[in-house]
């Protein structure tokens, strides 16, 4: 499959739509607070990639870790977050993808949510268009932003 460019007026959107979401995220997130079992445990892949990416300690070198991507890939499954790709996305696929965002997670990984600023708003955006291929319709935000 030849790699998808992202069209200017789809990042002209995008970018609206990510200014707004990292503006207020605060808000998203104290939502999933109040919400019984929003943490997952061991046995949920989920938690698996969760544990998994602690045990490595940095996400740039989980993307090329194949338990991290399994557990990741089975997690994103899950939460079905490739619903509506036209017979979903290949696990192949997912890897080619995220193994790609080594470099570019490097970058920003030093940084905490609470700490990020215009400098890494704009490299966490290239993240989030870096991830496109894995959602060929418009709606790529589930995926991109569970994948991160």
């Amino acid at each position: 499959m030849s790699e998808q460019r992202v069209a200017a007026e789809d990042r002209q959107r995008w970018k609206a739509t990510f200014d707004d979401l990292a503006a207020r995220f605060d808000d998203y997130f104290a939502e999933l607070l109040v919400r019984p079992g929003w943490w997952p445990g061991f046995e949920s892949a989920t938690g698996q990639a969760l544990s998994r990416l602690r045990e490595i300690g940095l996400a740039s070198e989980a993307v090329l870790d194949d338990a991290w991507l399994r557990a990741a890939y089975r997690a994103l499954q899950r939460w079905q977050a490739f619903r509506g790709a036209r017979g979903g996305v290949p696990e192949g696929l997912f890897r080619q993808v995220v193994r790609r965002l080594g470099p570019p997670l490097r970058m920003i990984e030093s940084s905490t949510i609470e700490e990020v600023g215009e400098d890494e708003i704009g490299q966490l955006f290239e993240l989030f268009t870096a991830l496109a291929p894995l959602k060929p319709t418009r709606a790529k935000w589930v995926v991109t932003s569970k994948t991160l």
